[in-house]
């Protein structure tokens, strides 16, 4: 057994990374991959599980519900690292609406989100079922930094009154719970919310979600698997010895 391989391994058990314990040990990653490969095949163990990453970004307005569901299968996986960022971050595959996926992304649908009303529950227009675009001429909203709730808005008889503007779903939906305003929305992401009222509007206003990678380089085997998964699935979905881990 050699006093380096020890050492070698005694960096990553504290790194938790094997590029990260190279570099702290002046060495290159492929070195110190092997002689952790050596150490185990002398013992005759395990020493790490090799995680595979895979980092995702995610549109900041998803259905929850519905995007928890969709990674359950990578988070319940003991053997990858799932890195969740923001949609404009670095990322191997990003979960957004079709109408911010790039020229060079493709695209796999996921489910479609219709667009409903969200009122605070005293709000007088809770009184009708099915709400119409004239009916919130001079109504206190709550706007979005997104423009699919536009396409609704543009055959309103009169201009809205925007009362806040909200950067996340979450805060919309707080604000329409604290009666600020009146806010246009997915409907997953209105119904997860038991404070406020929900109703139907006379504009069918859709958005298309899905998974979107790059189509300019090859996907990893963990990206690969994910997708066949997500292929396999997508009608349903579209309806509503210690080992210690580390990651490459």
């Amino acid at each position: 057994m050699d006093i380096r391989e020890l050492r070698y391994f005694e960096a990553v058990f504290q790194e938790r990374n094997l590029t990260a314990a190279a570099r702290r040990c002046f060495i290159s990653q492929p070195s110190i991959s092997a002689a952790i490969t050596n150490l185990e095949t002398e013992l005759g163990t395990t020493l790490f599980i090799r995680h595979k990453k895979l980092t995702l970004g995610l549109m900041r307005t998803l259905d929850m519900p519905r995007t928890i569901a969709l990674l359950k299968p990578l988070t319940a996986a003991s053997d990858v690292a799932l890195r969740l960022v923001g949609v404009n971050e670095a990322a191997d595959a990003r979960i957004v609406s079709r109408g911010l996926v790039d020229a060079d992304e493709h695209f796999i649908p996921l489910w479609t989100d219709r667009y409903v009303a969200a009122l605070p529950p005293s709000h007088p227009l809770t009184l009708k079922d099915r709400l119409r675009s004239s009916d919130f001429a001079g109504v206190a909203m709550i706007d979005r930094c997104h423009c699919e709730q536009s396409e609704f808005f543009n055959s309103a008889a009169r201009p809205r009154e925007i009362a806040a503007i909200a950067e996340s779903e979450d805060w919309a939906m707080a604000l329409v719970a604290a009666g600020v305003g009146i806010a246009i929305v997915p409907e997953g992401v209105a119904r997860a919310c038991p404070d406020v009222v929900v109703r139907e509007i006379d504009v069918k206003v859709k958005r298309q979600v899905g998974f979107a990678y790059s189509t300019a380089r090859p996907p990893s085997a963990v990206l690969q698997n994910f997708i066949a998964r997500l292929q396999k699935r997508r009608p349903s979905v579209s309806r509503t010895k210690h080992a210690t881990g580390i990651t490459r």
